[in-house]
């Protein structure tokens, strides 16, 4: 990941694709997929919480399918935002899969899923053949056109970055949340950071004329593992993280200095996890 120096989410622009009017998403008949590399069922909910962490790096991006789950690893065009998460076969009803791998275009397949209730359950189904998404809610059964892996923007070559992060806070999303909210009113960068003395997670945002500061005791948050910790960040990148953060639950804040933040929580009855990450802005003018 790069450091971040003039972020804009609303610019990404991830790799360019097209389909014919034969392939474009539509309604399908009830015939199931002649060539079957992926076939599970699983809560809307589940599915919804995978696909909206993904949608605030990348528009598209590639799934990795094995017969242990699914996995999702991308970074967006500026390489300041990216996504890591795994939805283990467990978070699924039924789940029998090979080994494959294809493109998605997100918003598609939200639009979808928003017709389902959250404990609907949906069915998903990959034709090898046609290179089609087979997607079941009740009655409605849609077919979508999925993207050659190499039209979309590779994932990167990289670990666990959370693991090489030194200092770890747990605090509650919602709190999280509210930090960053209250910068992104008066600044455009913020900084997080851990302190020793005394014990607490921090931040800091100067605006033009307005300053926000934030602070909580260690002995308020789930977990305080401190080490030296300070960097800056892109207000717009962090805010819009918030939107798909856990509100009740906890996140896992890894931090280091003038290096990239991960926030890390579990989904689907911590079957499945979701890493996002940020770069750090290294200017501090």
């Amino acid at each position: 990941m790069q450091s971040d120096t003039t972020p804009d989410p609303s610019q990404r622009t991830d790799t360019e694709h097209s389909t014919t009017d034969a392939t474009k998403d539509q309604p399908t008949d009830d015939r199931d997929p002649d060539d079957t590399g992926l076939h599970a069922i699983a809560p809307a909910s589940t599915l919804t919480a995978v696909l909206d962490a993904a949608s605030v790096v990348v528009d598209e991006c590639i799934v990795d399918v094995s017969p242990d789950g699914l996995a999702i690893t991308a970074i967006d065009a500026a390489t300041v935002g990216m996504v890591d998460l795994d939805l283990h076969a467990d978070a699924f009803h039924s789940y029998d899969a090979d080994g494959m791998r294809f493109g998605v275009a997100l918003d598609r397949l939200q639009d979808v899923l928003a017709l389902a209730a959250s404990d609907d359950p949906v069915e998903l189904a990959v034709d090898e053949t046609t290179r089609t998404l087979h997607v079941r809610i009740d009655e409605l059964a849609y077919q979508l056109a999925l993207l050659d892996p190499d039209t979309v923007r590779a994932p990167p070559d990289t670990v666990a970055i959370a693991s090489d992060l030194d200092a770890t806070v747990t605090v509650d999303g919602h709190v999280l949340a509210r930090a960053i909210d209250a910068a992104d009113m008066v600044a455009d960068t913020l900084e997080l950071g851990l302190d020793t003395d005394p014990d607490r997670f921090y931040a800091h945002a100067d605006g033009d004329a307005d300053t926000v500061d934030f602070q909580r005791p260690a002995g308020d948050c789930h977990r305080f593992d401190p080490a030296p910790a300070e960097s800056l960040f892109s207000v717009d990148y962090l805010a819009a993280l918030t939107r798909v953060l856990p509100g009740d639950a906890p996140v896992d804040v890894h931090l280091d200095e003038d290096a990239p933040v991960a926030l890390g929580y579990d989904v689907a009855d911590d079957h499945g996890r979701v890493q996002l990450l940020v770069a750090p802005r290294l200017s501090r003018t």
